[in-house]
């Protein structure tokens, strides 16, 4: 058993909310957050440029390699990095909207999920979406030269 909360912490819009149905909601905002991993694995990919430039679809970005290489430098060094600043700076109020759907009836309960499920996403999405997607592209485009006639 715990105490009660506080009137002013208890969330009186969500207490119509059974439990059944806050399950189904924090499912659907975990899908939700899953699908953000797809923005970030593009991210990583403009890590990998001249590695994607080896790939025949992508062989225009050789033009373009070739003319500005200060820019290239720019694209894989610094844009990255940056884009996935910004990204991590959106999440924390895409998460808490997120939250906010699944109908926690206190507060102390949704200020918690928000940290929780923000931690898992810098674990998840920051760390092996990066990681994996970074070297499984690289190991694609490898491949992928491998298999080209010439």
């Amino acid at each position: 058993m715990s105490p009660a909360p506080a009137p002013g912490a208890i969330l009186w819009d969500n207490l119509h909310i059974s439990k059944t149905q806050h399950i189904v909601r924090g499912l659907i905002a975990s899908i939700l957050m899953f699908f953000w991993s797809v923005p970030v694995l593009f991210i990583v990919g403009l890590a990998n440029i001249h590695s994607l430039a080896q790939v025949h679809y992508f062989s225009w970005l050789n033009d373009i390699i070739a003319a500005a290489p200060g820019l290239i430098g720019f694209v894989e060094g610094f844009l990255p990095s940056f884009i996935l600043f910004i990204f991590n700076d959106l999440t924390i109020e895409i998460i808490r909207k997120c939250v906010e759907l699944c109908g926690w009836h206190d507060k102390e309960k949704k200020e918690r999920t928000v940290l929780q499920a923000h931690w898992a996403y810098q674990v998840f999405n920051l760390l092996l979406v990066s990681v994996i997607g970074g070297t499984s592209h690289s190991h694609t485009t490898h491949t992928h030269n491998a298999h080209q006639p010439g």
